[in-house]
């Protein structure tokens, strides 16, 4: 029982350490031109005159609208984006680090699901490990994780992703699992430049 206890307490200050360091590169992260054109409702790829704030969920779908005429589909990503660039930068900061953190965990608990659990006893080792591993192989993370732009885009999606990868692999606990899978594969569709039509037809 002891023993468990500190294994639980060295895996919550993994988790700790990670969602700290995370935050701390989040916070010297500054904005880049790119964030700035999310602050508004989108028309352009660039900035220009008289830009309209985004005040309601209605901005936020038209300037959506707008972007997947203009310039691409990943409307997941780039709500995420535009939610955040609504508010201090602080707040993104937090959530980030928590996104972050949910990448690994979820890494560590799709792997054991899917070969085996009988090393199950060496939890916290993989869970370092696999921070380690994310923090050496991701193509440039300042870019893929510390970005707004490129979080929404990369991280966060990436998270959703394997959302709806555990939801199908728990499909047979509950049969009702199977109708998160609806909407997580939607959101999934925010990879692709097809007119919304194409959704429904």
């Amino acid at each position: 029982m002891k023993e468990k206890n500190n294994k639980e307490i060295v895996y919550l200050l993994v988790c700790l350490v990670v969602v700290t360091l995370i935050y701390l590169l989040n916070h010297f992260t500054l904005y880049t031109s790119d964030d700035f054109v999310y602050r508004f409702i989108y028309k352009e790829p660039f900035p220009s005159a008289n830009e309209q704030p985004v005040r309601s969920l209605f901005d936020l779908i038209t300037s959506q609208m707008n972007h997947w005429k203009v310039w691409n589909g990943r409307f997941t990503g780039h709500s995420i984006v535009q939610i955040f660039m609504q508010y201090n930068k602080e707040v993104f900061n937090v959530f980030n680090s928590s996104v972050f953190l949910s990448l690994g965990i979820l890494i560590d608990s799709l792997s054991f699901e899917i070969v085996s659990n009988k090393h199950r006893k060496h939890q916290v080792l993989y869970l370092a490990i696999i921070f380690l591993i994310l923090w050496w192989f991701l193509p440039e993370i300042g870019k893929t994780v510390l970005w707004i732009s490129g979080s929404g885009n990369y991280l966060w999606t990436a998270v959703l992703d394997l959302l709806w990868l555990k939801v199908v692999l728990r499909r047979n606990q509950s049969p009702y699992n199977i109708l998160w899978t609806i909407p997580l594969a939607f959101f999934q569709v925010q990879g692709m430049k097809i007119p919304l039509q194409h959704l429904f037809c």
